[in-house]
């Protein structure tokens, strides 16, 4: 389980025993997570403009790209994680080289 948070902040969590690891690495409000399909990445995206991809189980930041020009609004893996789609405000879709 992930949680989104206004400052920025994310959790992921097992739902058994409590929080497992804490990802603070947005500078403003995250809009959205999004985990691959073999859940073991995680993607964030945030006012911040950027999309991030994370390791869901060492909270290990993998990549992040810089493009959008609002606020990024979601984030999505291709099912061969080769790729990563992401939407804006400045209303356009990116597709992303992972």
């Amino acid at each position: 389980l992930a949680t989104e948070a206004f400052d920025g902040t994310v959790k992921l969590w097992d739902i058994e025993t409590g929080p497992l690891l804490h990802l603070n690495s947005h500078t403003d409000q995250i809009m959205n997570i999004s985990f691959s399909p073999d859940c073991v990445y995680i993607t964030t995206v945030s006012y911040d403009k950027r999309v991030r991809v994370w390791d869901a189980f060492t909270g290990e930041a993998k990549w992040q790209c810089e493009g959008h020009q609002k606020c990024a609004t979601d984030a999505k893996f291709s099912p061969d994680l080769k790729y990563i789609t992401s939407s804006s405000w400045d209303l356009t879709i990116k597709v992303w080289d992972l």
